[in-house]
């Protein structure tokens, strides 16, 4: 995966908004705080240090191995005969001084071994990545479904007012014999259930606001953005587009890499195995030193030196047929990774290309709800100016602001699924480093 902090600008530009309040949470900040708080990040990077780890340990293999033995040791002898005449009792202490070294010069298995350790390395790494993809995918949907409840709740606190009017509205008309008790009554249940659907959402916010703060952390207190915060400008979505055709390749994916790293692991196994038929060839220098001390019969002290050279040859010649077995599975396994390979592939593609109809057609969509925000905008701006000459009735202004927080909220559904299918698009091709394009979508 490309540098995180690429992955934390991207979702800047595309979620921005204006700094009202020092508290207004950015996403940068929500995912800098997630990724320090996860668990599950925690885990997977301890366990590639500790892989790492497996790897140093069989590079220590390939140096020499230095090991000092010692030992002390006390002898008595019971009449021991010195001469024909009379015998005596020893004492004897002998302390034993050992040096040993030894060094691979020849073994295959131990530079097989490694290329398996490095490719369960780079496994490990693609899993923390993939890991830190699903955390910004998570903190986004939860992210982006705060910014749509907050604006869900502005629409439908605007629809109440609006119902209010009418309902009282119709009750005059009701009892000056001018409507109808079934048009109160519906306007009365239309009311009641916009009250019930605007606790629902409510309640969605907070608990959403509650599911962002376990992923940061407690303790914290912020402002979620809301939707006169963001700002698109239709001619550089354009490159947006440019990308969408730059970018055409899935098999940077890290799940295809993961794949690879893990078909490329078998390989090194099947090397492994094979290596188990060559000779294996290694040195061995031992020096020892005894000193005999403190001898009850003589003063004298002595000490023996002894120097060892040896060259070790290992030719393998018959293990039942245990390492032809291991070759066969090896094959096997890399058949079976090649096939996982191609199966993600054919999935990966189709993603690819509904991915890219779904930003292109939400690229589409943005110029259209702009033009009909604009127009209802024009709308209620006139009946603002007719209801301050009697023309109007309040009725008709609210009905007017009512129909441009439906297009807000519409616009803000399409803004969320071009998020949403942008980093999935980055996600499959991995591709994080043309993040920079987007820089001046944002109106600031």
């Amino acid at each position: 995966m490309k540098n995180s902090l690429c992955l934390i600008s991207f979702l800047l530009l595309f979620i921005p908004f204006k700094f009202y309040a020092s508290e207004t949470l950015k996403f940068s900040k929500a995912y800098e705080l997630s990724l320090q708080n996860s668990k599950r990040i925690q885990s997977l990077e301890y366990k590639l240090k500790a892989n790492h780890e497996n790897l140093n340990q069989v590079k220590s293999l390939m140096l020499p191995e230095v090991n000092f033995y010692g030992s002390y040791t006390q002898n008595n002898y019971k009449d021991i005969p010195v001469s024909n005449l009379f015998k005596v009792d020893i004492k004897q202490k002998v302390k034993n001084y050992n040096v040993i070294l030894k060094q691979p010069l020849f073994d295959r298995n131990l530079a097989s071994k490694m290329d398996i350790e490095e490719s369960k390395y780079e496994s490990y790494k693609n899993d923390l990545d993939i890991e830190k993809q699903k955390l910004a995918k998570e903190l986004l949907d939860i992210y982006l479904a705060l910014i749509k409840s907050k604006n869900k709740i502005t629409m439908l606190s605007k629809f109440k007012e609006y119902l209010d009017s009418k309902k009282e509205l119709l009750k005059t008309k009701y009892e000056m014999d001018l409507s109808t008790i079934t048009e109160l009554l519906t306007v009365e249940s239309d009311f009641n259930q916009t009250n019930i659907d605007l606790e629902k959402e409510k309640v969605l916010f907070k608990v959403n606001k509650e599911k962002l703060i376990s992923y940061m952390g407690d303790g914290l207190d912020f402002k979620i953005p809301g939707l006169d915060d963001i700002v698109f400008t239709s001619d550089n979505l354009k490159k947006i587009k440019i990308n969408l055709v730059k970018i055409d390749e899935i098999y940077s994916n890290l799940q295809v890499d993961k794949l690879k790293n893990i078909m490329q692991m078998h390989k090194h196994e099947l090397e492994d195995a094979q290596n188990n038929h060559l000779p294996k060839l290694s040195l061995n220098l031992k020096y020892t030193k005894n000193v005999s001390v403190e001898n009850s019969y003589t003063s004298d002290s002595s000490y023996k030196e002894n120097r060892e050279f040896s060259i070790n040859l290992v030719i393998p010649l018959y293990k039942g047929g245990y390492y032809t077995s291991l070759e066969r599975a090896s094959k096997l396994n890399i058949k079976s990774s090649q096939k996982d390979i191609e199966a993600l592939l054919d999935d990966l593609k189709l993603q690819y290309k509904e991915t890219r109809a779904n930003i292109n057609s939400a690229i589409r969509s943005i110029s259209l709800y702009e033009k009909a925000l604009e127009a209802a905008v024009l709308t209620k701006n006139i009946v603002n100016k007719e209801f301050s000459h009697g023309i109007k009735s309040i009725l008709d202004l609210q009905e007017a602001e009512y129909k441009i927080t439906q297009i807000k909220d519409k616009s803000i559904d399409n803004v969320t699924t071009l998020v949403d299918n942008y980093l999935a698009f980055l996600t499959l091709t991995n591709h994080f480093d043309a993040l920079e394009v987007i820089d001046s979508i944002i109106k600031n």
